[in-house]
């Protein structure tokens, strides 16, 4: 489960960078940013909460991705707060995927 979640974070990830370099209409496709966004939160949850009942090594780590990724909704999506934040998020879920 957290291969799944760390896909769709890539995904979500490719995709909001390419609507900030305008790759894409932005005005239609905002909806499916929202959409991988909560598939990334969900899918999280789902593998921290499968880690900590299997008793996996880094589960708690896994839950504080998950709330690293819950304050990525502190940021307007068109600052650059915003995708700086979720660089910082690809680098720590990237160093959590190596750790595990």
């Amino acid at each position: 489960m957290i291969y799944i979640s760390f896909t769709i974070f890539l995904m979500s990830f490719i995709f909001g960078m390419a609507v900030k370099k305008n790759l894409f209409n932005t005005a239609k496709l905002h909806f499916m940013h929202h959409v991988f966004f909560f598939l990334v939160i969900s899918s999280a949850a789902l593998a921290a909460m499968q880690m900590l009942f299997d008793g996996t090594h880094g589960a708690w780590f896994m839950i504080l991705m998950v709330f690293l990724l819950l304050g990525m909704r502190l940021f307007l999506g068109r600052t650059s707060q915003h995708w700086k934040y979720a660089t910082f998020c690809l680098i720590a879920y990237t160093a959590l995927m190596i750790f595990l």
